[in-house]
């Protein structure tokens, strides 16, 4: 009985450690979308395993590019079953989307989008 409750203490105490809370952003960098290239800001939101990312657009997407720029980003942010990831052009014009990553086992920095290149 000693050694359960010392199991359950000791998963209770490590627990924490894993439910990483933290945002960011934004950081500036660009996507190429259907030869388009859109420069874009993204923040995060952290907790836990689960990084949820906003993307937005810095500069509204040219009006004759917005059909082909949205399918791209589409397929590229693309959901995972069960995932809500969610892209749309919003009535400025800008490219907005939602993408979640899970199962992230480090704290969420910007490091992260640019591989280490700044």
């Amino acid at each position: 009985m000693t050694m359960r409750i010392a199991a359950i203490l000791l998963c209770l105490w490590i627990s924490p450690a894993w439910a990483v809370e933290s945002s960011g952003g934004p950081v500036r960098t660009m996507l190429t979308l259907s030869s388009q290239t859109v420069d874009v800001e993204v923040t995060w939101l952290q907790t836990g395993g689960v990084v949820q990312l906003k993307i937005v657009s810095t500069e509204p997407v040219p009006e004759d590019k917005r059909d082909d720029v949205l399918q791209a980003a589409r397929q590229l942010l693309r959901a995972s079953p069960g995932g809500s990831n969610r892209v749309i052009i919003s009535d400025t014009g800008k490219l907005v989307g939602s993408f979640r990553l899970t199962g992230w086992q480090k704290p969420f920095t910007a490091n992260d989008l640019t591989l280490g290149k700044p």
